[in-house]
């Protein structure tokens, strides 16, 4: 009996183990569910910031290339209206240069200053052909 009783005793304790060891593996098991779903959600994050990182980063390309596009026409277009509009204005400002007529004999100080400026003007807008008085 002393056989039978001790091999009753390890097979409870057996069974007892077992059944221990299964609740552990279940446990685990419900845990590693529950951290691969966390994990996929994360994962499905990532992906969606990234698809929108790229998509922002390709708007600003888009956006970088029309603002670079506005600008050399801008620039186009004021080099344009300098030279084929103001430039010519300015010469024929300047050629009417007279220190001798009425106007510059009544205030020649404000006759010389204002021509000071539309001198200033002018080299400002790169008409370096502009020329007082010639």
């Amino acid at each position: 009996m002393g056989d039978a009783e001790e091999t009753e005793r390890l097979v409870t304790n057996v069974t007892t183990s077992m059944s221990t060891l299964r609740e552990a593996v279940h446990t685990l098991a419900m845990r590693q569910e529950t951290q691969l779903r966390r994990t996929q959600r994360t994962v499905k994050w990532i992906r969606f910031g990234l698809i929108t990182h790229l998509i922002l980063l390709l708007v600003c390309g888009i956006l970088y290339v029309q603002v670079q596009r506005n600008s050399d026409q801008l620039r186009a277009v004021n080099v344009r209206t300098s030279t084929q509009a103001l430039c010519p204005l300015y010469e024929l400002f300047l050629r009417s240069y007279n220190p001798q007529s009425p106007t510059a004999k009544q205030d020649p100080v404000e006759y010389e200053r204002n021509f000071t400026v539309i001198e200033q003007g002018a080299r400002v807008l790169g008409c370096a052909h502009v020329v007082r008085g010639r």
